[in-house]
């Protein structure tokens, strides 16, 4: 009987890890926008782990801040210096969830964000789709600035809007 039950135990927890799947990110769209500036970050990299209905379980994703593009150089330079992302102290933006569930509302990611060194907990709104061959994970949510511990000027918005896409092969 014991020989049995740690058979089915083990039948059960081999099966559950196989039905799990890394995904690399194969491409992705992130943007920032606010009243006074917007941008789009050119690289993202990480995993997604998937079930076997291709429903996210985890996330694990780094957007590189020096990859930043605006509409201007000059915006650009300001916006990767100390007083916005301030990307030679904090090269990475990143985003590790704890939990992904669903609920009535829809699909969720828990999890830590970092940004400019500080860490918050977070829960993202997930919209999934397919397109092609590729299954998409989005997300809008908003970023408080001074909750990050960025700078903040008279001038410039204390939010910005975040919209970020990941793709994967399906």
């Amino acid at each position: 009987m014991k020989v049995l039950m740690i058979t089915l135990l083990t039948f059960f927890f081999t099966g559950t890890l196989i039905a799990q799947k890394t995904n690399s990110v194969d491409t992705s769209k992130v943007a920032f926008f606010s009243k006074e500036a917007s941008g789009v970050f050119k690289i993202l990299s990480g995993n997604i782990v998937t079930d076997e209905g291709n429903v996210p379980t985890s996330f694990d994703l780094s957007i590189d801040v020096t990859s930043l593009k605006m509409s201007s150089g000059m915006q650009t330079k300001h916006a990767k210096s100390s007083e916005w992302f301030h990307a030679s102290q904090y090269p990475n933006i990143q985003f590790k969830s704890t939990e992904v569930f669903k609920n009535d509302a829809g699909l969720f990611a828990k999890g830590e964000l970092t940004l400019h060194g500080v860490s918050k907990t977070v829960t993202l709104p997930i919209k999934m789709d397919t397109e092609n061959k590729y299954i998409s994970f989005m997300t809008k949510f908003k970023v408080k600035r001074k909750d990050f511990g960025m700078a903040l000027d008279r001038k410039e918005a204390p939010i910005i809007q975040v919209i970020a896409k990941v793709f994967i092969e399906s």
